[in-house]
């Protein structure tokens, strides 16, 4: 079977586009047909679905296209994983603000506290792997495991 790749710029704006779409399609389905705080899981799930498809999918001009990336690496080059880390950094920090200024104890008794803590480790969790490739990448270590 193929492996599929994404190496050009206008196909790379595509899937962005239709990603960040169908997130925000999950999110308003689930809302319907579930309890509203349940939009905010179903997006935060989609997005790490739709992170890993795409470091695995997307490949830079440096890049082989054969071979699979090195587990750790996110981005062909430093600079997209750190604008994309705190991308995602400013996502995790306004669950952690609304957490903090609502009240942990307040969001739980409207059934809140969990869809916002699965958010906020989501969010954190790709930040986290974006900067963590970022700055392997910016130390030069390129596709050392």
């Amino acid at each position: 079977m193929p492996r599929i790749r994404i190496t050009r710029v206008g196909a790379k704006a595509v899937f962005v586009t239709a990603a960040v779409a169908s997130v925000i399609l999950v999110g308003l389905a689930a809302n319907a047909v579930f309890r509203p705080p349940s939009g905010l899981v179903a997006a935060s799930l989609a997005w790490v679905i739709v992170v890993v498809a795409g470091t695995r999918w997307f490949r830079g001009e440096d890049e082989a296209v054969g071979p699979p990336r090195v587990w750790w690496r996110m981005t062909a080059l430093p600079l997209m994983g750190y604008v994309l880390g705190a991308i995602f950094v400013l996502n995790a920090g306004t669950q952690a603000y609304a957490i903090l200024t609502v009240g942990a104890a307040a969001l739980a008794e409207t059934g809140d506290l969990w869809p916002a803590v699965i958010a906020l480790a989501c969010n954190g969790l790709i930040a986290a792997a974006y900067l963590h490739s970022s700055i392997r990448l910016s130390l030069g270590h390129g596709d050392a495991a």
